[in-house]
């Protein structure tokens, strides 16, 4: 009778537990403060939901956006990212001791916010190609391919962040780049410094080399967050304001709809150990850059 109760007792503890995870799972963790074309969220098991400007971003969310469309998330302790078009990324964990995400293709520029100036060992950002830790507040992260020597042909016309650093080709791998602080690049025994406004790539074998300046589609973004304070929206060609079937608007609301978006990809854990990067708080706070 002792091993019965035994076991009663396991599995109703086990019914608690798991019932538990699920409730911290779901907890909302953040707000979209702007959404441009179809993006889809998902909760692990449960079907992909269309997000919406206003909408809650829960612990857990695997968000997808298309080649066309971004979303800005405003997290609850001030951090805000640009998920970026054309991404797959994953919140894994939201909480004042550990701030985790997985991001399997795509980009996103991020300003961290309380859990991370005050737990900065706490934040992760795993890629395939490298993990990144955060001890500093504005950067960017970005795997090659896709999209991104097209959007470098969309932005030549435009001043690159260095005077005479251009890019005719963008080769495949992790780009980073730093606007505040300093990033440390470690992979074993070796590492690589880079300094605020200077930027690095990692290729798919993880070889770590310096660049002359960010690329211009690292260096052009597609919103500025960190002006972003609350819930916004884009104006209409008419001047007022028209939703986008993604939630955010669209600057022509005759265009037709986009097809809904398909469901997120799985996210999977690199094979091999991953180089880790170290962003560095800067000794004196520099403002934001437009």
């Amino acid at each position: 009778m002792r091993s019965v109760s035994y076991v009663v007792r396991l599995a109703i503890g086990l019914f608690i537990l798991l019932g538990f995870q699920q409730t911290v799972a779901a907890e909302n963790v953040g707000t979209a403060l702007l959404v441009k074309g179809p993006v889809a969220a998902q909760q692990p098991g449960d079907t992909a939901r269309t997000l919406l400007v206003g909408d809650d971003i829960m612990q857990g969310d695997v968000l997808r956006t298309e080649f066309n469309s971004y979303v800005v998330i405003g997290f609850t302790d001030g951090a805000k990212f640009t998920v970026r078009p054309d991404t797959t990324f994953a919140v894994d964990a939201y909480a004042s001791n550990s701030t985790a995400f997985d991001m399997v293709k795509g980009g996103v520029r991020f300003l961290t916010g309380k859990f991370t100036k005050d737990t900065p060992e706490g934040f992760r950002l795993q890629t395939p190609l490298a993990t990144l830790g955060v001890r500093g507040t504005l950067a960017t992260a970005r795997i090659c391919p896709p999209n991104c020597s097209e959007e470098n042909q969309i932005h030549a016309d435009k001043r690159p962040a260095v005077e005479g650093c251009e890019f005719p080709t963008i080769p495949p791998g992790l780009y980073v780049f730093v606007e505040e602080g300093i990033v440390s690049i470690r992979r074993g025994d070796n590492e690589m410094l880079v300094d605020a406004g200077d930027a690095a790539y990692i290729d798919e074998d993880g070889v770590m080399n310096s660049l002359c300046g960010p690329p211009k589609f690292l260096y052009h973004d597609p919103t500025p967050f960190n002006k972003i304070s609350g819930v916004q929206t884009l104006p209409s060609a008419g001047g007022g304001v028209a939703a986008s079937p993604g939630g955010g608007a669209s600057a022509d609301p005759d265009a037709p709809a986009p097809p809904p978006p398909a469901p997120p990809e799985p996210i999977t854990e690199p094979a091999t150990p991953d180089p880790v990067i170290v962003i560095e708080e800067p000794e004196e706070p520099k403002a934001s850059p437009n």
